[in-house]
């Protein structure tokens, strides 16, 4: 999505970049030729200079725009994630799977706990072992988890 809106830096170098070719030629640093074709290809030059700058400026824009829009949209999704009303009604769409004694015989923390999770993994899986380790650090930040 684009914003339609003018770059405060950028006006502020473009109107300098104009301010000083205008000056240097009112002061007499930059001449007009008078059909001189040396004078005239100076002036030229010149004008080529100034304008390369403004479209250069003009081209590497997008660029740092695009450059900063990627760990503004990263931050942007993460808190999404991270938000609790966001993962409440992720949480309650999950379906409810029934445990019992006899089909879940490996528990951890609070088997009376208010938020039960069930997981299905395999122990000699690596992905699988590091999640075990966070289920882990989870049942010591809160005790009130039944896994």
């Amino acid at each position: 999505m684009k914003a339609r809106q003018w770059c405060v830096l950028c006006l502020i170098v473009q109107v300098l970049l104009w301010a000083i070719f205008i000056a240097n030629s009112l002061l007499g640093y930059i001449r007009m030729p008078a059909f001189n074709f040396q004078e005239a290809l100076s002036l030229i030059f010149i004008g080529s200079c100034y304008a390369a700058m403004i479209l250069g400026i003009n081209a590497l824009i997008p660029k740092f725009n695009a450059d900063r829009a990627l760990p503004f949209l990263r931050q942007t999704i993460n808190g999404m994630k991270a938000d609790e009303d966001v993962f409440a009604a992720i949480l309650k769409k999950q379906p409810f799977h029934e445990t019992n004694e006899s089909d879940s015989i490996i528990r951890f923390g609070n088997p009376a706990g208010s938020l039960q999770l069930t997981i299905l993994t395999n122990p000699y899986c690596y992905p699988c072992s590091m999640m075990h380790k966070r289920i882990e650090g989870l049942l010591q930040k809160n005790g009130n988890i039944g896994v």
